[in-house]
């Protein structure tokens, strides 16, 4: 996973994308290992090499300085504090079983979801 995310920043660097003006700062294991000891959750170790790349998208900057948010196609890179309150809401009204867990969404309530149990 590290070598795609590596190969991915290359490519955004390489294009001059407008999105890395708006992907946040990557966060490190013991701030991700927290949420998921807050929520009694355990996340695969992709999840925390894409977490420690970039912490998601800063919507409200992409909004502001008018910059497509988009990953890829209809896929905002949610932030982890976005994916765990995501998490809870859906978990909890009952509209996700608690072995999904949030990485994207397409801005329109649509979202990419990652089994957690699975390996």
């Amino acid at each position: 996973m590290k070598k795609l995310l590596k190969e991915l920043s290359d490519i955004l660097v390489a294009t001059k994308s407008p999105l890395n003006d708006v992907l946040q700062k990557g966060i490190n294991t013991n701030t991700i290992k927290g949420w998921a000891r807050k929520y009694k959750i355990n996340l695969p170790k992709e999840v925390y090499e894409l977490y420690e790349w970039k912490n998601g998208v800063d919507f409200e900057k992409a909004e502001d300085i008018d910059i497509d948010p988009n990953l890829f196609k209809l896929g905002i890179f949610n932030s982890l504090e976005e994916s765990f309150e995501y998490y809870e809401y859906y978990t909890k009204n009952g509209y996700w079983n608690e072995d999904f867990f949030p990485l994207f969404n397409s801005g329109g309530g649509d979202f990419y979801l990652i089994d957690i149990k699975k390996e």
